[in-house]
């Protein structure tokens, strides 16, 4: 196989993407028996990087019948120019549309036939809200022929650029991803049709999602909404979720903590406090306290938990004041430019 290189497209394009591509393109060959339509169906395709990378490796012959239909909430407007510079524009749609929305899989639906394949590149960790994911995966899988593939490929953790740009983001790891699709599986009464991999490249971790569109055909060509296996994984999501956020929330504060209480005696330091206001605080502080909200607290709980010596400070204040005593409660520190 031969992957494409991007080169003055400006993609930037990873080794460990690079692999995975190679994978996916493996995959699409596997799912085109001599003669037969392929249909891929990307899920967040975003600008069409995943397209963009393989498209060289694929044989002229898969090329004549192949149809693709990308589609991702953001603009589509470069994808379509990938689609029409990989010789497919005349088989391919580009949709604009929520993939955690029923009427988004319909105009994919309208779009295609029988699904060969769906991917979702590097996308698991924007949906949003993640208690989603369930249904989402639901969703695409009903796309699939019973003999289909849905492939799902995620990195475990952002790199600290990403952080700061999806501070909403939920990044999942091998064994809650792993853990998530079982119970979705068990729900359904199958015991096979899906592998998650583990894999690592260089710092980097992540892994790979296989699922057969059988898991939801059960080999008849008819699938049905999956009620009880979605809500399953739901609760299973939700779970772990909620302990993410009380990590995040715990990791933020801590850092929050530091950033205000720094000696800025000195102006080198007065520097590096100011950058770190400037560029961190507002990011941490609304991933902190979206965090406390989705969790069921509100502003007040929230601050208390990031500054308790706060509140016992004004309890004291409140005291010494009512005696006719110096108010000795806490203060927040002066601005200093």
């Amino acid at each position: 196989m031969t992957l494409g290189d991007s080169g003055d497209m400006a993609i930037r394009v990873t080794n460990e993407h690079r692999e995975v591509c190679a994978f996916l393109l493996k995959t699409l060959l596997d799912t085109a028996p001599s003669g037969d339509p392929v249909v891929w169906v990307d899920l967040g395709c975003g600008e069409g990087d995943v397209l963009a990378v393989i498209r060289a490796g694929i044989p002229d012959d898969l090329r004549r019948r192949m149809w693709y239909v990308g589609c991702d909430a953001s603009d589509v407007t470069r994808a379509r120019a990938q689609v029409a510079s990989s010789g497919l524009d005349g088989r391919s749609q580009c949709i604009e549309g929520d993939l955690t929305s029923e009427t988004t899989f319909r105009s994919i639906v309208q779009a295609t036939g029988d699904v060969s394949m769906v991917t979702l590149t590097n996308v698991i960790h924007e949906i949003r809200p993640p208690s989603a994911l369930p249904s989402v995966l639901a969703r695409a899988l009903l796309l699939l022929k019973p003999d289909g593939y849905l492939v799902a490929y995620d990195m475990e953790r952002l790199s600290a650029g990403d952080i700061w740009d999806e501070t909403e983001a939920v990044t999942w790891a091998f064994d809650e991803i792993e853990g998530m699709v079982q119970m979705f599986c068990r729900a359904l009464g199958v015991t096979d049709g899906s592998t998650v991999v583990h894999w690592k490249h260089h710092s980097t971790t992540g892994w790979t999602l296989l699922m057969r569109g059988s898991v939801l055909h059960g080999g008849t060509g008819v699938g049905s909404w999956p009620e009880r296996a979605v809500v399953a994984a739901e609760q299973a999501v939700v779970s772990a979720v909620r302990d993410k956020r009380t990590h995040r929330m715990e990791d933020i504060g801590l850092v929050l903590r530091r950033l205000s209480g720094l000696d800025a005696e000195t102006p080198e330091t007065r520097k590096r406090v100011f950058q770190a206001l400037e560029t961190e605080f507002p990011s941490l502080v609304r991933d902190y306290f979206a965090s406390v909200i989705a969790s069921g607290g509100d502003w007040a709980t929230g601050w208390a938990a990031l500054f308790p010596s706060a509140g016992e400070g004004r309890s004291r204040a409140q005291g010494t004041s009512d005696q006719g005593g110096e108010e000795r409660g806490y203060k927040c520190p002066e601005s200093r430019h």
